[in-house]
């Protein structure tokens, strides 16, 4: 569910008619996003492995 949002956002941005650069601006954020949910994902699996 979450994978089919930030995909449908990164395809909304990727389709916005507003600037060339617009593609760098939505790759940076869609990267961005996915390195920020993969490193709260490690930090709750890191905290869950403690006693």
């Amino acid at each position: 569910m979450i994978m089919t949002l930030m995909f449908w956002v990164c395809w909304q941005l990727f389709h916005w008619p507003a600037f060339h650069y617009a593609f760098y601006i939505s790759l940076f954020l869609c990267l961005f996003i996915l390195v920020a949910l993969a490193v709260v994902f490690a930090l709750s699996l890191r905290q869950k492995k403690r006693p």
